[in-house]
């Protein structure tokens, strides 16, 4: 779905730290959550992208693993250590306990627009 529609949301299934599509600065967090692809059209998630990387099923070389590599724009993002308060101001991150929708900025009138989860 990546391949066709972007990022969206609503694949997400954790929600850990609320509604939103997850990216990862460091390549083996990242590795934590692929799925290893053995064989050449193995499922039909993976149709379209074999048939971009591949011609034939004697090019796939079986059990390999993909990470997409984005580049983000964040906006003005809301830094947390646990994903419900700010680290600067201890204001709440989201606007309401469904945490779909990010709190207004404090001093503002504009919601936050992205969330950093600092684990250090």
């Amino acid at each position: 779905p990546i391949l066709k529609d972007g990022l969206n949301e609503r694949y997400n299934m954790r929600a850990y730290f609320g509604h939103g599509s997850y990216l990862a600065e460091d390549m083996a967090k990242a590795d934590q959550y692929v799925k290893i692809d053995k064989r050449y059209l193995c499922s039909p998630n993976v149709g379209d992208l074999h048939g971009l990387l591949y011609s034939s099923a004697e090019q796939h070389p079986k059990d390999v693993f993909y990470v997409i590599l984005c580049r983000v724009m964040l906006g003005y993002p809301a830094r947390s250590q646990n994903g419900e308060t700010t680290m600067e101001s201890g204001s709440e991150v989201y606007a309401n306990k469904a945490r779909r929708e990010f709190a207004t900025i404090p001093g503002q009138r504009m919601p936050y627009h992205s969330l950093i989860i600092e684990t250090s």
